[in-house]
């Protein structure tokens, strides 16, 4: 717009002026892919990626039970003694990084320093298969305690189970070894003394 006052004379302002005349301005646009160096993705407003949320009671079991940890597939080193475990956020759900990270601790908690299994056995011996047991069945242990409950991975659990069960051939007296294992082993990451701790029927079932 332009502004004049009484006498016809162009001022700055509309305050000033008596006249107020609109006029057409002209402007030169521009498609941002038809500029050369410029794209469409620079000008999206970035939105931050999601944090996963810890979950308060698996997590004081971790800071509870002092361990090394590296990033990596998860695994468990028993002649290094060290955890290997991814980030929190490549997992599906922060439940199913806790159910695995519970699996790799019961592995650590059979060293020579602590519960004493025989943790160094060849891939896919019945000594094997049975600390596969012991950990899958301790970190089922953990997360009922924890209130994990997850319909999938209760699934996938019970898979899993099933395959190193197959594996000792459905023996009861190696079954019956290592769910006591498992009990020994949840338990001593729950610091607590196993004659004063009862895995419930709840907990015994989720494994």
């Amino acid at each position: 717009m332009l502004f004049f006052d009484a006498d016809g004379k162009r001022v700055e302002t509309k305050k000033e002026a008596e006249k107020v005349v609109p006029f057409v301005s002209e402007y030169r646009v521009f498609n941002v892919l038809d500029i050369e160096g410029f794209t469409a993705e620079m000008f999206r407003e970035e939105k931050p990626e999601a944090i996963p949320a810890r979950i308060e009671e698996c997590e004081a079991i971790l800071s509870g039970n002092p361990h090394e940890v590296t990033k990596g597939e998860p695994a468990y080193s028993p002649l290094f003694d060290k955890l290997f475990m991814p980030d929190l956020a490549e997992f599906e759900s922060p439940e199913k990084y806790y159910h695995t990270y519970f699996h790799e601790l019961s592995h650590w908690t059979g060293h020579s320093s602590r519960l004493n299994r025989e943790i160094r056995n060849s891939f896919g011996s019945e000594k094997y298969s049975r600390e596969e047991l012991v950990a899958e069945m301790s970190a089922s242990f953990l997360a009922a305690h924890c209130g994990i409950v997850v319909e999938d991975l209760v699934e996938n659990t019970a898979a899993y189970l099933q395959s190193w069960i197959n594996a000792l051939h459905g023996d009861a007296r190696l079954l019956m070894t290592a769910a006591s294992a498992a009990e020994k082993a949840a338990n001593f990451l729950l610091k607590t003394e196993a004659k004063e701790v009862e895995i419930t029927e709840e907990m015994r079932q989720a494994a």
